[in-house]
């Protein structure tokens, strides 16, 4: 017993129908973009050739002395810890230079080494730089601007300010740098 499923029209219809949409739909769709792809991909081998690389550059004895009397400049600036006087002294001048009136400067505890990530060449001096001052807000600003740009290289490590009267009292704690 078999039944026969009758075949209307518009049964053959929708087949048709759904037939050529997948059709058209390869065609304009699926197609180019396939193209597209082996195209990609035969470029993509021909340009998959060995790695070309920069000649390398032959370093004269000129630029070594260059990069000698590079780091010898950078090197005076970082203090060791024997000579933190150095450090005191020019960053003394430096609030001077900018206005503040310093009541008082010393190294404070060098006994002791301040907790400061450093990257591996640097190290931080024990102790720390202590200056207290009068001064205006301007005249503050303008010390840290000329200590961030000195000679020497010190570390801001903390700043107390307060109103005394009609001017300004800070409290400055500076790290100096040693390059080890």
């Amino acid at each position: 017993m078999t039944r026969e499923l009758p075949l209307t029209t518009r049964a053959l219809a929708a087949v048709g129908i759904a037939l050529a949409t997948g059709v058209v739909g390869y065609l304009t769709l699926v197609a180019p973009k396939a193209h597209e792809v082996a195209q990609l991909e035969s470029q993509l081998h021909l340009g998959a050739g060995p790695a070309v690389t920069a000649p390398a550059v032959a370093i004269g004895e000129t630029e070594r002395q260059l990069w000698r009397e590079l780091e010898a400049r950078l090197r005076a600036r970082f203090v060791e810890p024997s000579d933190q006087l150095r450090a005191l002294d020019e960053v003394g001048r430096l609030a001077s230079d900018a206005g503040l009136s310093l009541t008082s400067v010393a190294i404070q505890n060098p006994q002791v080494l301040r907790p400061l990530t450093t990257p591996g060449s640097l190290a931080v001096n024990p102790g720390s730089i202590r200056l207290t001052a009068r001064h205006r807000y301007a005249e503050l600003v303008d010390f840290l601007e000329a200590v961030r740009h000195g000679r020497t290289y010190v570390v801001l490590e903390s700043l107390d300010v307060r109103r005394v009267d009609d001017h300004l009292e800070s409290e400055i704690r500076l790290i100096s740098l040693q390059w080890k």
